[in-house]
């Protein structure tokens, strides 16, 4: 028996983590061609281990830990690792406002003839500006080519709700055509972005706008954390054991880092019970 066996080499080039169909096609008539099918096993691999509940609280303590695996195949040394926005720029320092990097990695320890490399960001108290996308990037070089990846982490924060109270601003007793002002006092958590502070007054009637003709509003700024509010009217005596109130949410003016913060449920303040005397 004559053997035609034909040995051909064939060298690819092929991509980690990935499967690839090859057709084989011999020249000649009536020569059939297979299909092979080659599995490359994934030899990279890069996570991001962070809180699971999410938004986080404001001023809350968190880390967020880069895990980057290379099998023993992958000949590289100590690769580069670094956190990054999501523009892909490094953070400069081991300090960026309250982002605080952990100057004692990446470690490197070998796990089930692995190599694992960590980098952790640690954060000493969350705050607004700090909302969005947080991406670990790791450059492997093999003195042939660099190959880049990353994984990425979204972080958000829930604005703390106000403090809200009301009371009377008028002292002494009230009689009908009197005029008497009721304040509202809402405390915030100072926020490092623009944000806005909503005060609205409920009457009897429901909603008061400012185009009831009987109220007048006025709402101010005291400091940082505090704001006010004033409704001022002329008292009747239809107005007697009638109920006020007022209500405030807090928010930011725009997206931040491109994120929406998550904004809280409005706060109402205490019921303000109106007593007019008569005149006797």
């Amino acid at each position: 028996m004559i053997d035609n066996t034909t040995n051909t080499e064939l060298s690819l080039s092929l991509h980690p983590d990935d499967e690839y169909n090859i057709r084989l096609v011999a020249t000649g008539e009536d020569l059939q061609s297979e299909i092979i099918t080659v599995t490359v096993p994934q030899v990279v691999s890069i996570d991001v281990q962070g809180p699971v509940m999410m938004p986080l609280d404001h001023s809350s303590s968190f880390s967020l830990t880069c895990t980057l695996t290379l099998t023993p195949q992958v000949n590289v040394t100590i690769p580069e690792m670094y956190w990054a926005s999501p523009y892909l720029i490094p953070f400069k320092s081991t300090t960026d406002g309250f982002i605080v990097l952990n100057a004692s990695e990446p470690t490197m320890i070998s796990v089930n003839d692995n190599v694992v490399y960590t980098l952790t960001l640690n954060f000493s108290s969350l705050q607004p500006s700090q909302v969005g996308e947080y991406v670990c990037r790791t450059l492997l070089n093999d003195s042939s080519s660099t190959v880049s990846v990353t994984s990425n982490y979204s972080v958000s924060v829930q604005v703390p709700t106000p403090i809200v109270t009301a009371r009377v601003n008028t002292t002494g007793c009230i009689f009908e055509s009197n005029n008497i002002q009721l304040l509202c006092i809402v405390t915030i958590t100072p926020l490092d972005v623009n944000h806005i502070v909503t005060i609205n007054w409920f009457g009897p009637n429901g909603l008061i706008t400012m185009d009831d003709a009987k109220y007048s509003i006025s709402t101010g700024i005291i400091n940082s954390t505090n704001y006010e509010s004033s409704l001022t009217f002329t008292a009747s005596l239809s107005d007697n054991g009638t109920d006020y109130y007022c209500t405030a949410i807090v928010g930011p003016a725009s997206t931040v880092n491109g994120f929406e913060l998550i904004i809280p449920a409005t706060a109402t303040s205490n019921n303000i019970n109106v007593i007019i005397e008569s005149e006797l």
